[in-house]
């Protein structure tokens, strides 16, 4: 009796040792399995932000391409706008300069009407009635 009482203690513990084993691997495969859920789930994470990191540096580079350019294109309007600038500028000192030359023309074409009136012993309207009266002259 006591033999068997014994023995069934040693069959008893050594059940208690393979499930408490058995309990052992389940518990150590459902650690491995949340431990690979959690991975996933930080790996996933870290992929996306790794994901919008690449396109924040695709649509950078794309934006600094842009940007160079739009700052071409600038300034060759600046310059465009400057050439136009210039021969505006130009145009009215050819005006200014051509209107100078009218008012010194009609200065000194009413200086010589003056002289020519003054000196010619003929007044005007006798000398305009004898071109008139004097024949066309032929060429030849």
């Amino acid at each position: 009796m006591l033999s068997r009482l014994v023995k069934d203690h040693q069959t008893h513990i050594n059940k208690l040792k393979e499930e408490n084993e058995n309990l052992k691997k389940e518990a150590i495969s459902s650690m491995g399995e949340v431990t690979n859920g959690l991975v996933d789930s930080v790996n996933t994470g870290v992929a996306c932000i790794f994901a919008n990191q690449k396109k924040l540096e695709t649509e950078s580079r794309l934006l600094q391409q842009n940007t160079a350019k739009f700052s071409k294109q600038t300034n060759q309007w600046i310059q465009l706008i400057e050439g136009f600038n210039n021969s505006l500028k130009e145009i009215g000192d050819v005006e200014n300069w051509s209107r100078k030359i009218e008012n010194d023309m009609h200065n000194i074409s009413d200086i010589i009407d003056f002289l020519y009136t003054n000196t010619n012993p003929i007044p005007q309207q006798q000398q305009q009635s004898q071109q008139q009266q004097s024949p066309p002259s032929q060429p030849q």
